[in-house]
C-alpha cells in the first residue's frame, strides 16, 4: 500500500487560499486545486506537518522544490506565486496549468500518434535545456509528472530536482544530465507505445509498434547509448529533433 499522509481534520483552506480537491498526491506533498482571493485557480501544494517532521533534512522537500522553482524558468513548470509555513504544515502556491498527466492520458486514451509524439519530444527536449541552462538536473521524470498542457508539456513540479552548485565536479555533471536525457528518451517511448522499458538505458524489450516514428526513434535509441560527457546534451537533442524530417505520412 502506498503511504499516504493524512490530512489535518476540516482542512478548507491555507491562508487566503481556499482548497476544492486533491488533484495529485507526490512524495506525500498533496496538490490542491484551489482558489485565490482574487477568485483565480491556481494549484496549493502542502505538506502535512507530521511528514515535514520527518527524518533529518536541513529543508523539508516543500521548501527545497519552492527553492528550485524560484530558480527555474517558468516554461517548464509554471511560476511559483506564494510560499508560507503554518501550525499545520508549510505551503506553496503555482501556478494552475491545466491538462491531463501523460500518465492519465495514455491510461484512458492509449499511445500518442506519431504526430503528437514528435510534438511531445520536442516539448520535453526543451524544457530540459531550459533546466540544463539553470545548472537544474530535474531528476524523477516520469509519465505522471508531465502535464499534457494546451501550450506544450510542463513539469507538474521540482520534486526530487536539484541545482547543481559548484562543489560538484564535471563528471557528477555531467551524469545528471545524461540521466535526465535518458529520462526523455523512456518518455517518449512510453508515449508512443504505452509501455514501460524495464531497462531505462535499452528499449529492445519493448515491441516497437510498425508505425513508430523510425527517424525519432534513431535519436531515442542514441540517446540511451549516452555516456556521461561524451554523449548528446539537451541542446543537441533539440537540435537532431529540428532538423527532423518535416514531413510524417500516414501508412
Amino acid at each position: 500500500m502506498p503511504d499516504v499522509p493524512r490530512l489535518p481534520p476540516g482542512l478548507r483552506t491555507l491562508g487566503p487560499y481556499a482548497l476544492t480537491k486533491v488533484l495529485r498526491i507526490e512524495d506525500g506533498i498533496f496538490h490542491f486545486l484551489s482558489q485565490g482571493p482574487h477568485g483565480n485557480h491556481v494549484v496549493v501544494k502542502f505538506l502535512p506537518a507530521d511528514r515535514s517532521k520527518r527524518g533529518h533534512w536541513e529543508t523539508h522537500p516543500l521548501e527545497a522544490e519552492t527553492r528550485v522553482a524560484r530558480h527555474a524558468s517558468p516554461i517548464i513548470a509554471g511560476s511559483v506565486l506564494d510560499y508560507a509555513e503554518t501550525s499545520t504544515g508549510p505551503y506553496s502556491v503555482v501556478e494552475f496549468i491545466e491538462g491531463d498527466t501523460l500518465q492519465r492520458f495514455i491510461s484512458n486514451h492509449g499511445p500518442l500518434d506519431r504526430f503528437a509524439v514528435r510534438r511531445l519530444a520536442m516539448g520535453l527536449a526543451t524544457l530540459l535545456v531550459a533546466a540544463h541552462h539553470a545548472n537544474i538536473a530535474l531528476r524523477a521524470l516520469d509519465p505522471n509528472r508531465i502535464l499534457l498542457s494546451p501550450d506544450g508539456p510542463r513539469l507538474t513540479g521540482f520534486t526530487g530536482s536539484a541545482i547543481l552548485d559548484g562543489s560538484l565536479d564535471d563528471r557528477a555533471r555531467d551524469m545528471e544530465f545524461t540521466n535526465d536525457l535518458i529520462s526523455w528518451a523512456n518518455l517518449v517511448l512510453y508515449a508512443g507505445t504505452g509501455l514501460r522499458s524495464h531497462d531505462h538505458t535499452n528499449a529492445s524489450d519493448i515491441p516497437i509498434p510498425g508505425d513508430f516514428d523510425p527517424d525519432l526513434l534513431t535519436i531515442i535509441e542514441s540517446v540511451l547509448q549516452n555516456n556521461p560527457g561524451e554523449g548528446t546534451t539537451a541542446e543537441q537533442l533539440l537540435d537532431c529533433l529540428i532538423d527532423l524530417p518535416p514531413s510524417l505520412e500516414e501508412e
